[in-house]
């Protein structure tokens, strides 16, 4: 089974909440991708590298995600989710404003 977290991050470093989402995934015993979506976000896909459990990190840099709106976010994650690389299972931290709100605009689509 494969799982994909959906990095928060400021463009420069990844947000606790990733942290936090990596770790419960990691209880599934799933493969874990990381994707980040950003501006300039070299620096976070870096970091996400380093992080215990994870297999691998796609990363989508363009303006368009400079300022993590759930609108665009969540286009991308869609066609990632359901095609690219056929993920069995999606996580996201319901913790913060981004998360609840991109990942409202994915269920509608599923």
């Amino acid at each position: 089974m494969s799982i994909l977290v959906i990095a928060e991050h400021d463009n420069s470093n990844l947000k606790p909440a990733t942290l936090n989402t990596v770790a419960a995934a990691k209880e599934l015993n799933g493969e874990i991708h990381i994707l980040i979506a950003g501006n300039s976000c070299q620096s976070v896909a870096d970091e996400a590298i380093g992080v215990e459990g994870v297999s691998k990190i796609l990363m989508s840099d363009n303006a368009a995600y400079e300022n993590h709106l759930a609108e665009s976010t969540a286009n991308l994650i869609k066609p990632v989710a359901t095609i690219k690389i056929s993920i069995d299972l999606s996580l996201k931290y319901f913790a913060t404003v981004f998360s609840m709100d991109s990942s409202s605009r994915i269920l509608i689509w599923s």
